[in-house]
């Protein structure tokens, strides 16, 4: 009996073990090289959406320079229109100081210095305020307009952010999706005209009156203490508290920006008053003590307006107030005396333009974060992207094993999403950091929150919502 001899059986094996390792090398191959493609794609991604991000805080961060600048013009057009009133005040002081001390020797002398002194002064100032003062407001004109053109620029600013990132960090990266697809760069746009928004104060509309009123509000606590009243609000001469009368000097005024009744234009006007005060002493029934203070004569008076001759604003309108530093009821003669003289006078500017349309935040209340700005971005399979073994014609399309499908990749080509926001902190005030200048810190623990006035917007990548990884994930299914 003789033993059949096999042989073939081996190979076969051999082929199968062959096949397996060849499919294990390849799906090996495949997931290295989509997974580093990957990160590569991922980091492209972060850096396009922290770019975009980047262009939006610059954005806001223009806007908050410009109000900032508006607010400094509008103040330096009140220093014009305060220093044109307190010159003119000058003027009359030494006037009506000259009008008594003619008829004393030596006295006599001094008073016509002072009042040639304010002269003088009051010429000089006349003439080289007014153009001042109208350069002024068309610089504020000038940075109304440069953020309207700023604003609307942003989103192409944007585009072409997203475009150059993408090509200088990764030539082979597609931006078609993020371009074309409205859950994407559509979206970005609106977020962004939607965040903030061109505020009027001519118009009439509840949200416009309101952040105009803000604006109006920041611009009048700009002012310094000669614009205010403060370095005013003090008694130049007082005498001693001896019976029966004692007499001080008293000097009130101040800048004021005001509307006319129904009207939504505004002016600065100003008003400067010097007059004497007496109290007597007096004693009743229930004691002796010094009666109030009150005016006995002026002595200066001044006044001053920027505005156009239809929005001219009486400067005794608000004599039943407290603007001007009181102005109207401690010093109401030398008041009525400036309303007199200068109420029609010459306009410090007849061409001045009031408040300007400006950009605020949309949203009321306390704001931390901009709009969220999503980007997506693909990669696809083939030569200088990402290559596999299927350019080898290895696991061709035939093939029931798809192995860069199993490697991460879907549609042939590999997606990455990131999303980045404009931040707004200054110092510790939101993030809690320590380690910070102490011009940014704002001290003790008050928190500064979003707005348009300071310039402390920065971008920062955020982590996606699961919603939009839902969104971004069918979106990423698609042809």
């Amino acid at each position: 009996m003789y033993r059949q001899r096999e042989s073939g059986q081996a190979m076969i094996f051999v082929t199968i073990l062959l096949a397996m390792l060849v499919l294990t090398l390849a799906y090996v191959f495949n997931s290295g090289q989509i997974s580093n493609e990957r990160t590569r794609l991922q980091n492209t991604t972060d850096a396009v959406a922290y770019s975009v991000a980047t262009v939006e805080a610059k954005d806001l961060n223009f806007k908050a320079y410009t109000n900032r600048a508006m607010v400094a013009n509008q103040v330096a057009v009140a220093h014009s229109v305060g220093i044109i009133s307190w010159t003119r005040w000058l003027r009359v002081t030494g006037e009506n100081l000259h009008t008594i001390g003619q008829f004393f020797p030596y006295v006599n002398a001094i008073t016509a210095l002072i009042r040639s002194v304010g002269v003088n002064i009051e010429q000089g100032a006349a003439t080289v305020i007014p153009p001042l003062a109208r350069l002024t407001d068309i610089v504020i004109g000038a940075l109304s307009a440069s953020q309207q053109a700023m604003h609307l620029a942003t989103v192409e600013l944007a585009r072409q952010a997203l475009i150059q990132v993408a090509r200088e960090n990764d030539p082979s990266v597609n931006t078609a999706v993020t371009m074309t697809n409205s859950y994407f760069f559509a979206q970005i746009a609106d977020q962004h005209l939607r965040f903030t928004r061109r505020y009027s104060p001519t118009s009439t509309a509840t949200a416009d009156r309101q952040r105009t009123g803000e604006f109006r509000q920041v611009t009048l606590a700009s002012r310094d203490d000669f614009l205010d009243g403060d370095a005013k609000d003090y008694p130049l001469l007082e005498t001693p508290s001896i019976p029966p009368l004692r007499v001080k000097i008293v000097r009130r005024g101040g800048t004021e920006l005001r509307s006319r009744s129904g009207s939504p234009n505004f002016s600065w006007t100003a008003i400067d008053t010097l007059s004497a005060h007496y109290s007597e002493y007096d004693c009743d029934l229930s004691g002796c003590d010094w009666s109030r203070y009150r005016e006995a004569f002026p002595i200066g008076w001044g006044g001053a307006q920027s505005a156009t001759p239809a929005q001219r604003i009486a400067l005794n309108r608000y004599r039943r107030t407290n603007y001007y530093d009181n102005t109207w009821r401690v010093n109401r003669r030398a008041a009525t005396m400036a309303h007199r003289r200068y109420n029609s006078a010459n306009m410090v500017d007849q061409s001045y333009g009031g408040l300007r349309n400006f950009y605020d935040i949309t949203q009321s209340g306390l704001v931390k974060n901009g709009p969220g700005l999503i980007v997506y971005l693909t990669k696809p399979q083939g030569p200088g992207a990402v290559r596999t073994v299927r350019e080898t014609g290895f696991n061709t399309a035939n093939s029931q094993v798809d192995l860069e499908q199993r490697g991460g990749m879907n549609q042939r080509r590999l997606g990455a999403a990131a999303k980045a926001i404009p931040s707004f902190s200054r110092g510790n005030d939101i993030d809690g950091n320590q380690d910070v200048s102490p011009l940014l810190n704002r001290g003790g623990n008050s928190r500064e929150y979003g707005n348009l006035y300071n310039p402390f917007w920065h971008p920062k990548l955020v982590p996606l919502s699961e919603a939009e990884k839902r969104d971004i994930q069918r979106i990423s299914t698609l042809p």
